[in-house]
């Protein structure tokens, strides 16, 4: 009798309409939320971002409609915890069933408290979506007949398509930071914990279809692929590529040599970073006439951005945002003080290493509030945009150690910042 009423409630849930209320249609979508989501701005901001993500899919059909059901709260979804249901979010043909709280403002799914139970919303919908989209050519009976790690590789490949448009965005980075980590869950691009078997086949999918140029049905018919063997190539590969990335970016102009030689004797301690750090020394020495002033934000990532920044000048926190997203590949914002509190670890003086930051209190002040942060580079000295006419022999950009008596006396802290 139990075995009855499990395969019933079973079939029971094939059906999520038969639970919940429709909201409405919006292109591609029907969306089912027992009223607690309506169409708006913001709704349809993530859904045409979706639809954007899709379109880059070779199994893109305009015309194929997908049914998002968010189910949180429901009885659908305590019938699902009965059978052990615990993903976020599951798809099976066009029926994609979330169990989270769709947040469309911030573009996330929000299932718990915990920072592995929340995702971006475009993310997992694109992902979901597909899945939708393979299972009529690859599935049997609900089951999809090819390998995890093509499956899901290519539905992380699609839904993260749009994350490839940044300027800092770099395969091989990712490659590493796949390599280095022992763990199942690594953070992703959009800040949400993913598993770390997920990045792995994404990287090895990004690989095949935009540096070897493969075609996802031939990677689909071969069947000799081996992940793990794909994963040794695009080491061996990617490393000759970033290494010619490298020359290409640090092309360097009679500007920056006129620079270069303007301030020769503030660069000589790290002189060294022109070979060792290549790419980092010429940052560097491109922001060196920028004078101190608080930047505009608008239109970051732009070229025209970093020009006209360039001229108009840069503060402390902002030139530590910049170098720390351009060269280390990091994200921060913020004022020095928050950049501290909230989104570094606390590191002494003598534990600092390339890349981590320093933090400075006020002149003559009794107490530790921050007001000045840098980026430290090697043999204690650090690079920063300061208001004091310092090394670079005016306001601006400077390179300092932190031996020299105020900056000695000033120093409150290091602060690496948090993965």
């Amino acid at each position: 009798m139990l075995i009855g009423i499990a395969l019933t409630l079973l079939g029971l849930l094939q059906f999520p309409n038969l639970f919940i209320n429709k909201s409405f249609d919006y292109k591609s979508f029907e969306l089912y939320s027992n009223g607690h989501v309506e169409l708006d701005d913001d709704v349809k901001k993530v859904l045409d971002s979706v639809i954007v993500n899709l379109k880059q899919s070779q199994f893109y059909q305009p015309k194929q409609k997908f049914e998002l059901y968010f189910v949180k709260g429901t009885l659908y979804d305590r019938l699902t915890k009965l059978f052990g249901v615990n993903n976020i979010a599951s798809s099976k043909y066009n029926k994609h069933i979330y169990f989270g709280n769709p947040d469309f403002v911030q573009s996330k799914l929000i299932k718990g408290e915990s920072k592995f139970e929340w995702v971006n919303l475009v993310q997992i919908i694109s992902h979901e979506a597909v899945h939708s989209q393979m299972y009529t050519d690859y599935s049997r009976l609900g089951f999809m007949k090819i390998p995890a790690w093509i499956n899901e590789g290519y539905c992380e490949y699609i839904s993260h398509f749009h994350k490839k448009n940044s300027p800092n965005y770099n395969l091989n980075l990712l490659r590493s930071k796949l390599q280095e980590t022992e763990d199942d869950w690594v953070k992703s691009e959009f800040g949400s914990m993913t598993p770390t078997i997920y990045l792995r086949d994404r990287l090895i999918m990004e690989y095949l279809l935009d540096v070897e140029n493969k075609n996802i049905l031939k990677i689909i018919e071969n069947e000799n692929l081996d992940p793990e063997k794909i994963l040794s190539q695009m080491k061996i590969k990617l490393n000759g590529l970033d290494k010619l990335q490298v020359d290409q970016d640090v092309r360097i102009s009679k500007e920056l040599l006129d620079l270069e030689l303007a301030y020769q004797d503030m660069l000589l301690p790290i002189i060294s970073l022109k070979e060792d750090q290549t790419k980092m020394y010429w940052f560097i020495v491109s922001w060196l006439k920028t004078s101190y002033s608080t930047p505009d934000w608008t239109g970051y990532y732009s070229e025209e951005w970093k020009e006209k920044t360039k001229k108009k000048g840069i503060d402390c926190s902002g030139f530590a945002r910049v170098m720390m997203d351009q060269v280390f590949q990091k994200e921060i914002s913020g004022s020095s003080q928050g950049i501290l509190n909230q989104q570094c670890i606390r590191i002494e003086r003598n534990s600092l290493k390339m890349g981590d930051l320093v933090f400075f209190r006020a002149p003559y002040s009794n107490n530790d509030k921050i007001v000045h942060v840098g980026v430290y580079l090697q043999n204690g000295y650090f690079v920063h945009a300061t208001s004091k006419k310092s090394a670079s022999k005016g306001l601006g950009l400077s390179v300092n150690s932190l031996q020299e008596k105020h900056w000695s006396e000033d120093f409150v802290a290091g602060g690496r910042v948090k993965e």
